[in-house]
């Protein structure tokens, strides 16, 4: 009977562990594209709840395709691992990073204004231009981000996610290396 219990209880726990490992991106680390689609709607209704605002931030590394060009594949692999480091260690309680796709993050925070949404992300931009290519040129790695909060009271999933692409067009459009923020919905003052 013991033994028997001890081998359920190490395949339960194995499957558990196999059940986490696909929520993860496996290079990076960070939480995929499909834990983001499943965890947006249940964010959006527990702060929906508990009357908390909500920001989603869509972030892509500007010019990835020429950093794997000029500097190889392995050199742009660095590129997404630095930025995946840097996003893993903003995540708490209210902050939650995802890699949605080749160069392309999320980062989704729950009761934070728009104010500290913005410094959060323009942290994220200064530390990105750190990112160590070549010592041999000056080519820098920059990042853009678009923001969006909202009261998710007043708004939906695809209102979200548009107006966060939305910002993120403008930020690619007027030059790169910036964080634009969503202006058509304005959050009240909260705090992370």
């Amino acid at each position: 009977g013991h033994d028997n219990l001890a081998t359920m209880m190490k395949f339960d726990d194995r499957q558990q562990n196999m059940q986490e490992q696909l929520k993860l991106d496996p290079f990076t680390g960070l939480n995929n594209k499909k834990t983001f689609d499943d965890y947006l709607p249940r964010l959006m209704e527990e702060c929906r709840n508990a009357q908390k605002f909500l920001s989603l931030a869509m972030i892509d590394i500007d010019h990835f395709k020429s950093v794997n060009d000029l500097y190889g594949h392995a050199m742009g692999d660095r590129v997404i691992l630095y930025l995946s480091q840097t996003l893993q260690k903003l995540q708490n309680e209210n902050i939650r990073a995802f890699r949605i796709g080749g160069d392309e993050f999320a980062l989704l925070f729950k009761g934070c204004s728009t104010e500290e949404t913005r410094k959060i992300c323009e942290y994220l931009r200064t530390q990105m231009v750190s990112c160590p290519l070549r010592n041999t040129d000056d080519k820098r790695v920059t990042l853009s981000c678009g923001v969006v909060s909202i009261d998710p009271e007043n708004a939906d999933l695809e209102m979200l996610k548009n107006a966060a692409d939305s910002a993120l067009y403008a930020a690619k459009d007027n030059g790169r290396d910036q964080v634009v923020i969503y202006n058509e919905l304005v959050p009240s003052p909260e705090s992370c």
